[in-house]
């Protein structure tokens, strides 16, 4: 369609309040600031162009946050609008495509807010090959066991290929002390980070530490495993951690899937039920001496096929195209 068809569209879906920008016309990105919810004082502490020493310049797009020996450590990624190895148009890219490096940033309340990079994914090589293989670059998952902080990764593998890792460092203050503690194939190769995979590449989802095991949840829906009759794509998985020693050492974790493939031990089928096909992803959470898992409905992955290839189909009958008269009764 036309550019002007399709602007159109858009502020239609939108009832004509569509955001397309800032008043200046730039682009403001993400922001990271402070609230005081008795006295209403804000603190920028990171943006594009404000924020404390070390924080000017960067826009952070953190998807998750963590309190640990009296410090925050956010996790997601962030995009140095002043990085010498990225050119402006690399850098404008990713910044309309929301890409960014993965990374942790440490917050220091007692010290001014002071922030520090305390762990990054990948050079700068790493996340052009993340971008070019249309990898989320963004990390989401992080949470502790036994006074480790565990966060999810994203590295490039021995094969040239981003995957998803498991890093804990039981001095997170300390740059480099980061260490892998499951890959891949510790669950079974499932782990989908690509934009066009379930919630845009959900990758390692969350973690929670719970009777001294720690519960992992992994988005596993690719576009190999689209369900053709529902326009879906596989729900989730649950695996179980449980550690014999130190939880910085790979060789003393030994993972198991608790909600997945049944015929490698899981419990559950993925997603909790076999007849559900639509939960991308869950949440889970501790309250008394119970794990609650709660998903949801991830009908972002069944509207792709009408949204980018106009693919509209009726559950009732057989795909039509979009010129094809609707039968009576169907909406």
């Amino acid at each position: 369609m036309s550019a002007e068809a399709a602007s159109n569209l858009m502020q239609t879906m939108y009832a004509g309040h569509m955001y397309l920008g800032e008043p200046d016309g730039k682009s403001a990105g993400g922001m990271l600031f402070k609230f005081n919810v008795k006295t209403g004082e804000t603190k920028i502490l990171m943006s594009k162009s404000a924020g404390i020493e070390g924080g000017k310049g960067i826009i952070p797009t953190f998807r998750s946050a963590f309190e640990m020996n009296g410090k925050l450590y956010f996790e997601g990624m962030v995009m140095d609008t002043a990085n010498p190895d990225l050119d402006q148009r690399e850098i404008q890219t990713a910044i309309a495509m929301q890409n960014g490096f993965p990374c942790i940033y440490e917050i220091d309340p007692s010290n001014g807010d002071k922030l520090t990079l305390v762990h990054n994914s990948v050079d700068t090589e790493g996340f052009r090959t993340l971008v070019k293989q249309n990898v989320f670059t963004s990390t989401r998952a992080i949470g502790s066991f036994n006074d480790t902080l565990i966060t999810g990764d994203l590295k490039i593998d021995e094969n040239g290929n981003g995957a998803a890792y498991l890093v804990a460092s039981d001095t997170p203050s300390v740059p480099g002390s980061y260490k892998v503690i499951a890959d891949m194939a510790s669950f079974d190769n499932l782990p989908a980070i690509h934009r066009s995979d379930v919630n845009g590449g959900g990758g390692i989802y969350q973690m929670l530490e719970f009777n001294g095991k720690l519960y992992v949840v992994v988005c596993t829906g690719s576009t190999d495993t689209r369900n053709e009759q529902t326009g879906t794509l596989r729900s989730f998985a649950i695996y179980v951690g449980e550690n014999n020693g130190d939880a910085t050492n790979k060789d003393d974790w030994n993972w198991r899937p608790l909600v997945g493939d049944p015929t490698k031990g899981a419990k559950y089928f993925y997603g909790l039920d076999s007849s559900r096909v639509s939960a991308g992803a869950c949440t889970l959470q501790v309250f008394g001496d119970h794990l609650y898992i709660g998903d949801y409905n991830d009908v972002s992955s069944a509207l792709q096929g009408f949204a980018m290839n106009m693919d509209f189909r009726d559950p009732g009958h057989e795909p039509r195209t979009v010129d094809q008269p609707v039968p009576h009764g169907c909406q």
